[in-house]
């Protein structure tokens, strides 16, 4: 042997040694034992499947991963005895033809299992070298995998088509090829899109239970009022009911009501109390003082006599412990009646007291209106018994989804009541909503104040006014008569509303009385042509309408009010109503307009939940409009190299991003309204050709949010909305 030969090999060794730390060597490009490209039988490969399985299990146990670990186990005690039939040739023709099938399916589970098992989002760049992670396609009948490597191999190849159906069928079908048979073309239509069937109660009035008959001088009936409400809000509107002097049902009314259509959300999500409010009404004589003085005058009053709340949530099948479904259930209302005091002072509250009882002290005592949350809450302010009325019987139950016809003809028909928020299953119909909260800062003279009443009128004799859904409207309505500053908190729905709006202006007129005396006037514009002076119900900053008196422009008082419009009609989203008539607005000029258009859907984003779901249907299909229109004319545009390319590359995304908010809005973060969009493509068959636009864009969003990750923590926000709408169609497809 040469010595330099010698001498060379040993300086390449140490060579090598002192490069190691330098310079890491390469992984090799493919495992030795080639599966994909060796000629080796069915059988062999699962021997080779086996061997490599058990490494995988004895890594799956010492790493805990327990839940993966007994499925492979499960599956491997399978494929050993499939290879000991075929081995020991243990099975009929028929018998081996399907076990072929399941030695397939057996290997396709075992990649799958290993791949979820060993899934590492920080390592998701590795490559998978022994290709344990991947799924092979494979001759359904033999369950070899195709040969790619022969003699002849241009003509035994399999085609490109056969080779994706059969990739796509063992990756995404469920037991496959044993039951291809039973392989559905088409997926499973999925539940997430489901409309959950919502809640339907009838309640029945029985009766009111006192201990005294006694009525107060000029007594001309009672009215009970019951809706339902949770912790925090009132759900639906009113039924009334009417009772005579002895405590009993007229015969003549309705008795029994159903509360239709309650979201599952508010069932699911916290307690549902049935209100009831039993208020009379007292004839007054202030004849003399009319003839006297000329000052209107009023002939009656409304007075609140008592109210209480009971906790039904446990007759809804959705909850937890929930009583048998199909079934009345009897409840006991107690009622209390609301006193004024001077004992007003803040409660002491010390550190560790139960948050339900510290938040029941520190409820102040503000009256008649507020009586129900005091009960709630489980406060002793301004709470008493009145004698006169102390328990109401009430039967309770819930109905399963259906539809239900209204019927007043006969008697012990059942009224419909419907739900104060606007609901999309629901017809649509426009429905006004005011609250009367109280009067402050009245420049009362001469008199002491007993009580104090505020009555309603409109400038338009269409316009009426009723509390109870089942109730006739009323061309006025007076509220509940309270003292001063005490609140009255009454809820009554303005109707007669024109469901196209016309070029008129609506006025609401508020006159107060003291003493059943004339004091002061205040005006309130409810509608200026297709506008609602709309502030929203139960919400913090509310409208305080001046009050002057005859003669005179130095206000009297304060009345405070707030109102909620709900419908589709009215108090349309300019940028909504410019959206859905788009092509009137834009299309005709596009090249100029495109500044404005993308502006406006810029404006859309901006819109509130309750306002997209009104317009849903509509409001998609016009932005799916727009952006196959831009996509169309920028993809032709693209070709000639035109200068207004740009432009219209601004409003795909405009337009591309504005579906992804909607989208993400509705169905990605609500679980309410999914059902809209399996209803829109129900509905809308022949909506544009979209879907090759969309992915493109969708794959250049997800781009952008996975690359900055590794340089910016935080991704944009409409790679938020697209990975959260992405997830969500996918898990549910």
């Amino acid at each position: 042997m040469d010595e330099n030969y010698v001498y060379n090999q040993e300086f390449s060794d140490s060579m090598s040694l002192l490069s190691f730390g330098e310079k890491k060597e390469k992984r090799p490009a493919a495992p030795i034992n080639d599966v994909a490209f060796s000629n080796i039988t069915l059988l062999e490969e699962m021997e080779q499947a086996l061997k490599s399985l058990s490494v995988h299990l004895f890594t799956l146990y010492t790493k805990g991963e327990f839940h993966y670990f007994k499925k492979l186990v499960e599956v491997f005690y399978n494929l050993e005895e499939t290879k000991i039939s075929f081995k020991y040739n243990l099975q009929t023709k028929k018998e081996e033809v399907l076990a072929k099938r399941r030695a397939a399916m057996l290997l396709t589970m075992i990649s799958k299992f290993v791949a979820v098992a060993n899934f590492n989002v920080q390592k998701a760049r590795s490559i998978d070298v022994a290709g344990y992670e991947c799924i092979l396609a494979r001759d359904e009948d033999s369950g070899e995998l195709f040969e790619t490597v022969k003699d002849n191999w241009i003509d035994k190849m399999e085609s490109p088509a056969k080779l994706a159906q059969s990739q796509l069928f063992f990756a995404l079908a469920p037991n496959y090829p044993v039951a291809r048979e039973d392989l559905p073309m088409y997926p499973a239509k999925s539940d997430q899109f489901v409309q959950s069937p919502p809640c339907h109660v009838l309640v029945d009035f029985k009766g009111v239970l006192g201990r005294s008959k006694l009525t107060p001088k000029g007594y001309a009936g009672m009215t009970a009022y019951m809706y339902l409400k949770n912790s925090k809000k009132r759900l639906t509107e009113a039924f009334a009911v009417d009772v005579n002097s002895d405590h009993d049902i007229i015969q003549d009314h309705l008795s029994a009501a159903m509360f239709k259509n309650i979201p599952t959300t508010e069932i699911e999500s916290g307690r549902i109390f049935l209100v009831c409010l039993l208020t009379e009404t007292v004839s007054v004589d202030n004849s003399m003082n009319v003839a006297t003085t000329g000052i209107p005058s009023l002939d009656y009053i409304r007075k609140g006599v008592c109210a209480g709340a009971v906790d039904i949530s446990r007759i809804f099948s959705r909850r937890k412990d929930h009583l048998k479904t199909g079934e009345a259930h009897e409840f006991v209302l107690k009622l209390y009646a609301s006193c004024m005091s001077n004992d007003n002072d803040e409660m002491q509250i010390f550190p560790g007291m139960n948050p339900l009882l510290a938040m029941s002290m520190s409820m102040a005592n503000n009256g008649w209106g507020e009586l129900v949350d005091r009960i709630i809450s489980g406060s002793n302010r301004g709470v008493a018994v009145n004698p006169r009325a102390e328990q109401m019987i009430i039967s309770v139950k819930e109905l399963s989804n259906g539809k239900f016809k209204k019927d007043n003809d006969g008697q012990g028909a059942i009224e419909l009541i419907h739900t104060l928020d606007y609901n999309p299953i629901e017809s649509d119909y426009c429905r006004v909503y005011l609250r009367c909260i109280r009067t402050l800062d009245l420049k009362i003279k001469g008199v002491t104040p007993e009580y104090v009443t505020v009555e309603l009128r409109t400038s338009s004799k269409v316009l009426k006014f009723s509390k109870g859904t089942n109730e006739v409207p009323k061309n006025t309505w007076q509220f509940i008569s309270t003292t001063t500053d005490e609140s009255i908190s009454e809820l009554i729905q303005i109707v007669g509303l024109n469901s196209t709006p016309t070029n008129e202006n609506d006025y609401l007129y508020f006159d107060v009385f003291v003493n059943g005396r004339f004091l002061g006037e205040g005006r309130y514009p409810l509608r200026m042509y297709n506008q609602i002076a709309d502030t929203g119900l139960f919400c913090k900053k509310v409208k305080q309408i001046e009050l002057f008196s005859q003669n005179s422009s130095v206000p009297v008082g304060l009345v405070e009010i707030d109102l909620e419009y709900v419908g589709r009609n009215y108090n349309v989203d300019n940028a909504i109503d410019m959206i859905l008539n788009w092509r009137n607005v834009f299309e005709k000029n596009i090249s100029n307009s495109d500044k404005n258009l993308s502006a406006t859907l810029t404006k859309v984003k901006r819109a509130t939940l309750s306002t997209v779901i009104k317009f849903f249907p509509e409001l998609l299909a016009a932005l799916l409009e727009i952006y196959s229109f831009a996509s169309e004319k920028h993809q032709i545009l693209s070709v000639y190299g035109s200068t207004i390319e740009t432009k219209f590359q601004a409003l795909v995304t405009g337009a591309f991003e504005c579906i992804v908010h909607i989208l993400d809005m509705t169905i990605a973060r609500q679980d309410s309204y999914v059902f809209l969009f399996d209803n829109f493509l129900s509905k809308h068959l022949s909506a544009p050709k979209v879907g090759e636009f969309l992915l493109n864009d969708m794959s250049l969003a997800f781009k952008l949010m996975l690359l900055p990750l590794l340089i910016l923590p935080i991704p944009s926000p409409l790679s938020c909305h697209v990975q959260r709408i992405s997830w969500f169609l996918i898990n549910c497809h």
